[in-house]
């Protein structure tokens, strides 16, 4: 009698009583399961995952199909050689010890092939649905590391069936791991603040940030470097990201895309202020792009009593920030045309100069002022 799996006895007939004959006995009945897994089995098990929502299940399907059959085949015929009683034992730890690396390497097969052509396509369908520029960065590194990752650790694996002492393997690869940690600090300090940018989110791909006197818009967040395109000077600038993580980031482009406008006007004292305020609150009303909110209404201010003029402003909201610079031009040219038109004077910065003398130097300089001028 003998056991199928190590649990069910299989019956074998009387007149079997040569090893050899069992063997191929036992050959012919896992050759029988062999073919019914392939027959049977897999049809009904295809038509069931065919008929559910996702395909996922079909994916792991078309992945462990073949390698199965083969290994039920393999592993029949590693249980068969058991009741050959005549065969040396040296030969039958060899085979076991085959038998144990081939069915290592299906594992790794496997679990590498789920991996790619399942987990990372998945991974890559929620990056695409979700908001966030994280996954959209670690997913395809996640499958460029996690695949190598997965053989390495099936290497040692192997070695480790094959009777070889990996212990200092580990150990050089730690003191590796060390040196190139040491080695690798500016690298690693981008890695992790890159991380940081994505997780914290001060800034994302489109922001518009200022930096001193340029306009800077987000073109790109990595897990090495950031870009950024100067909107003004039309370049494109690179920093590492510890750089950006340290830095003073005003994000014009939070907590929305609104930009606060001051236009600044002097006019001639004596101008007639209603008249200036109205002036300037209409020219600036009517632009495209001036947002309508009645919360962020236009609104003028009496700001001060210059030397020469009297300083008016104009604080107005644009609903885009990239707008700001035609609608501060359109408005300049509205007002400037509607104070010409309304006789309202911008004067010109002037200085009065009284010059303080006594009689005799005020008659000598009479006198310079009153000679005709020398002919040539």
């Amino acid at each position: 009698m003998v056991k199928l799996f190590g649990l069910w006895d299989v019956p074998t007939p009387g007149y079997i009583d040569d090893q050899y004959w069992l063997f191929i006995y036992l050959l012919i009945i896992w050759l029988i399961i062999g073919l019914s897994v392939v027959l049977v089995v897999r049809p009904i098990v295809r038509r069931l995952t065919a008929k559910t929502e996702t395909d996922i299940d079909d994916r792991i399907l078309k992945i462990i199909d073949t390698p199965i059959v083969v290994f039920i085949f393999f592993y029949g015929f590693v249980q068969s050689l058991n009741v050959l009683e005549s065969m040396p034992d040296w030969l039958h730890r060899q085979i076991l010890d085959v038998y144990t690396f081939v069915a290592a390497v299906f594992i790794i097969y496997i679990a590498y092939k789920v991996f790619k052509a399942v987990f990372m396509p998945l991974g890559m369908e929620y990056a695409k649905k979700s908001d966030t520029q994280l996954d959209d960065v670690l997913i395809p590194l996640l499958d460029k590391f996690g695949g190598v990752l997965i053989i390495v650790v099936g290497i040692f694996y192997l070695l480790s069936t094959l009777g070889i002492n990996i212990t200092v393997f580990l150990a050089g690869a730690g003191i590796i791991g060390i040196v190139l940690a040491f080695a690798l600090q500016s690298t690693l300090g981008d890695f992790f603040s890159g991380i940081f940018l994505l997780l914290d989110r001060p800034i994302k791909v489109g922001d518009i940030i200022e930096d001193e006197s340029s306009y800077l818009r987000v073109e790109h967040i990595g897990l090495r470097s950031t870009r950024f395109y100067n909107i003004f000077k039309h370049e494109l600038i690179i920093y590492p990201n510890h750089s950006v993580a340290d830095m003073r980031l005003v994000n014009l482009s939070e907590p929305d895309k609104r930009y606060k406008i001051r236009i600044t006007v002097n006019v001639a004292y004596g101008s007639p202020l209603d008249k200036v305020e109205r002036i300037m609150l209409e020219s600036v009303t009517v632009q495209k792009g001036v947002s309508k909110d009645p919360e962020r209404a236009p609104t003028v201010r009496f700001e001060d009593f210059g030397e020469n003029a009297l300083k008016f402003t104009v604080y107005l909201w644009c609903d885009d920030i990239m707008d700001q610079w035609l609608i501060a031009h359109e408005a300049r040219k509205m007002m400037d045309a509607r104070f010409k038109a309304e006789g309202i004077e911008i004067p010109y910065p002037q200085r009065v100069v009284h010059i303080e003398a006594d009689a005799e130097s005020a008659k000598a300089i009479a006198k310079v002022i009153e000679r005709p001028p020398s002919k040539a």
